[in-house]
């Protein structure tokens, strides 16, 4: 039994899966987990059960207490072995930058159709809160030197990226790169498609992205989160515009940029 860790800005929506893992035959029957997370950090937002439909019936619930989210689910008949997804669950980040909340699996009934029991051993996970982008200048001043830092912390779960601003500009000056395969975490882009609202721009990618930080012309940062408009300064993306993109989905995704 395992569930998923990333980094991810206040005030965005971080999701991680639940996973039964090398589920031996006859296969899953009867399965009830909690996970427990620090409410200071995290606040549940949504869970989505059974995201492959293996199932007969499954449900998540809040337990008696706020630091705990639940998974119950059933399945009659034999045949649901190996890894199998229980459950997407969503957190809103409401902690300070720096902060990790552990994601504690305890495995409460783990059964097959005929009722024996499944020996599971839990692997848990964390999410913590990531710093916003900061942009900061090199010792020479001049444009085409100049550096983008960020984050410029070094806390736990943090990554950082270093890129030359003026050179997004130049890297694709001849013909348009189509796509850019992003990694599971923060991703710095050159925006090579063409200027567009950020919702068409992203329109392919938005359930798999939390958030999208652009670069704007006085160096500060603006960001975009998908769905959350009153989270959002970003409007349109901009050609040769420099990016960097949190990716929630596991293993990555595909941006293919507008023509």
């Amino acid at each position: 039994m395992r569930i998923g860790s990333l980094t991810a800005p206040a005030g965005t929506a971080a999701t991680v899966r639940l996973e039964a893992t090398d589920v031996p035959a006859p296969g899953l029957g009867k399965v009830t987990i909690d996970v427990t997370y620090d409410p200071s950090i995290l606040s549940l937002a949504d869970c989505a059960e059974d995201p492959n439909g293996l199932l007969d019936a499954a449900v998540c619930y809040l337990a008696h207490r706020s630091d705990v989210v639940g998974f119950t689910g059933i399945r009659a008949t034999p045949g649901a072995i190996g890894t199998l997804p229980l459950a997407d669950i969503t957190f809103e980040v409401v902690g300070t930058p720096g902060q990790c909340s552990d994601l504690h699996v305890v495995v409460v009934t783990f059964t097959d159709p005929d009722g024996g029991s499944i020996t599971a051993p839990a692997t848990d996970g964390e999410i913590c809160v990531a710093s916003a982008p900061a942009s900061v200048l090199s010792g020479d001043t001049r444009p085409d030197l100049r550096m983008s830092v960020f984050p410029v912390s070094l806390d736990r779960g943090h990554r950082v990226f270093v890129s030359e601003v003026a050179a997004c500009g130049q890297q694709f000056s001849g013909a348009s790169q189509g796509s850019v395969a992003l990694a599971q975490g923060w991703n710095a882009v050159c925006y090579s498609g063409a200027t567009t609202d950020v919702d068409i721009a992203t329109a392919g990618i938005s359930d798999q992205i939390s958030v999208i930080y652009a670069l704007q012309a006085d160096q500060s940062w603006e960001r975009h989160v998908p769905g959350r408009p009153e989270l959002s300064a970003v409007t349109r993306c901009s050609r040769l515009g420099a990016l960097l993109v949190l990716v929630a989905q596991e293993g990555g995704v595909t941006w293919v940029f507008s023509p």
